[in-house]
């Protein structure tokens, strides 16, 4: 796995373009060029909760915070997913 993740890093052309979910113990350890997102992400998930049948969420990303975004779906997975 961790080869295959080296290979496709490296073909990356423009490192803005990669998006990796920072709580990955394995993508953590490899530290890619590009974006991190998840709890300690430069892309950063700063609270949720669900309301309903949506799920509510606060992100923050170079310094600025990003309040009440809403998001269709259940779940902290999803949430995440919606980060990247």
């Amino acid at each position: 796995i961790l080869e295959g993740f080296q290979k496709f890093i490296s073909q990356i052309k423009d490192p803005q373009l990669l998006f990796y979910c920072s709580d990955d113990s394995l993508l953590k350890e490899l530290q890619p060029p590009g974006i991190s997102y998840g709890k300690s992400g430069t892309l950063r998930l700063v609270s949720y909760k669900q309301e309903g049948m949506k799920m509510v969420f606060t992100a923050a990303f170079k310094g600025v915070k990003y309040e009440g975004i809403e998001l269709p779906l259940l779940g902290k997975e999803n949430v995440l997913n919606a980060l990247a």
